[in-house]
């Protein structure tokens, strides 16, 4: 028998790795979830088995309230691991859900969680559907660092039973050295923080090479100052990005030269980048491939470009709309690096503004083929305001608006909310379940271009605003 999908496994700061850590509660009879504490609920040092799912133990202390929770086995010959108990014959005798082995004198510990998310990672038991919940100290904003995983985890779900990684109890903070601790293939990553201990090109998290299947939700990066990778590895992440944070909490330490976020080679289209907030980065903020969607997120204030695009050879849909770019310190807000990104790729309904140099810079080389392209791209309905030139290598269309004030609530304490009703338009509102093939989109009346609305008819006066998950 295998470890069945509906499995739970947790780790807490004051767990062990040599807890069971894991409760099935479909198991039936499942009984009291002992993996939601510290410590083990029994632990026992003369385990016996002779290569069968009949576990003993002289010593004893098994209760029916312990079936569906796992004991880790180890020692005695047994081949090292958690075990769930599916039965109890008695004190002395359960029943498991495979065979440890045969085994003489080992440990058995029930219950209790890991310290660690990274240390246990085992595909005999990590299949896919499975969750891991990791405990916070409370905080969506945590300032110290409560795990450092040193191993890595390979996160293989499926695409019917993805595994999820799910911080509770507030969201978790792991520190990030260096190492790529999470590769995920059908995996979601949800309400974790992540902070950086030194520069690194190395993200923490990275989804597995030409595999749309990694979801990213309720996150939050803190370079800490560092020149480090928040996401892509190799100049990739695949999968979507949805309410997440990227930031630095303090001023460069290094070079600004590293994208924060790095996207993906044009592999299906199905990357989506979704009411993110990406402000006060030590450098450049995205780097993106052909083949996504960024769609109603603030990238602002970041120590260099918003948004630079490339392409390989083949193009790809992308769609860029309902963003707020803001004050960002590089050559532009947004850089279109090739002429082969230009091939169905929409810019709609976005603010641009408060940049020195160019709000939208086109650096890629003349030639036959970018006059082509140049006609098939839309950059339409986007509120251009306060930078050096508004476009840059390219003529900017009067579908477009320039010289309008959006009024930013707060820019200084990052609040990108418009409070100018003169900017006000009918706006083209993506669905962010589209295909980049054939775009979903609806018409919205009296809505402001830009990542941001408030709540209230639209005042000069300050006004409640709708902030993303991750903004702070």
């Amino acid at each position: 028998m295998a470890v069945n999908a509906t499995a739970v496994w947790r780790v807490r700061t004051g767990g062990s790795n040599a807890n069971g850590a894991g409760f099935d509660p479909a198991i039936s009879g499942a009984g009291t979830d002992y993996s939601q504490q510290d410590t083990a609920q029994l632990t026992v040092t003369d385990i016996a088995c002779s290569a069968s799912t009949t576990v003993t133990s002289a010593t004893g202390g098994f209760t029916s309230a312990m079936i569906g929770n796992a004991i880790w086995i180890t020692g005695g010959g047994a081949s090292a691991g958690p075990y769930f108990i599916t039965a109890r014959t008695d004190t002395n005798t359960i029943t498991v859900d495979r065979t440890p082995g045969t085994v003489t004198n080992g440990t058995g510990r029930v219950g209790g969680a890991w310290a660690n998310p990274t240390t246990n990672w085992n595909a005999t038991w990590m299949v896919p559907g499975v969750t891991m919940y990791i405990r916070g100290a409370g905080s969506n904003h945590p300032t110290s660092i409560d795990y450092t995983p040193t191993t890595v985890a390979t996160v293989t779900g499926s695409s019917n039973r993805p595994i999820r990684i799910i911080g509770e109890n507030g969201r978790p903070m792991l520190g990030a050295s260096g190492t790529t601790y999470f590769v995920g293939t059908w995996a979601s990553f949800e309400n974790l923080c992540f902070r950086f201990t030194a520069a690194t090109a190395n993200s923490p998290v990275k989804s597995q090479f030409g595999n749309h299947t990694c979801g990213m939700y309720f996150c939050a990066y803190d370079q800490n100052g560092y020149d480090s990778k928040c996401l892509g590895d190799v100049g990739e992440w695949t999968g979507n990005i949805t309410r997440c944070e990227f930031y630095s909490s303090v001023a460069k330490r290094t070079t600004n030269a590293r994208y924060a976020l790095m996207g993906s080679y044009s592999y299906g289209e199905q990357f989506v980048i979704d009411r993110c907030f990406l402000h006060d980065l030590v450098g450049p903020a995205i780097s993106l491939d052909c083949g996504f969607s960024l769609i109603n997120s603030v990238i602002a204030a970041n120590g260099g470009v918003g948004l630079y695009m490339s392409a390989a050879s083949t193009p790809s849909h992308a769609l860029i709309s309902g963003n707020t770019f803001a004050g960002n310190a590089g050559a532009a807000n947004i850089e279109i690096a090739t002429q082969v990104v230009l091939n169905k790729t929409r810019f709609t309904d976005n603010i641009i503004s408060d940049h020195g140099t160019a709000g939208i810079k086109y650096s890629g080389a003349s030639s036959s083929a970018e006059a082509t392209a140049w006609a098939a791209i839309q950059i339409r309905n986007n509120l251009l305001y306060n930078n050096g030139a508004h476009a840059s290598g390219f003529t900017l269309s009067s579908d477009n608006t320039s010289g309008t004030d959006p009024m930013f609530r707060d820019a200084a304490n990052r609040d990108y909310t418009p409070r100018n009703p003169a900017i006000l338009n009918t706006v083209t509102v993506p669905d962010p379940g589209q295909t980049m093939a054939a775009p979903k989109t609806y018409g919205v009346s009296n809505r402001y271009p830009g990542a941001i609305q408030p709540l209230a008819p639209p005042v000069l006066a300050p006004v409640q605003t709708v902030y993303m998950e991750g903004a702070r």
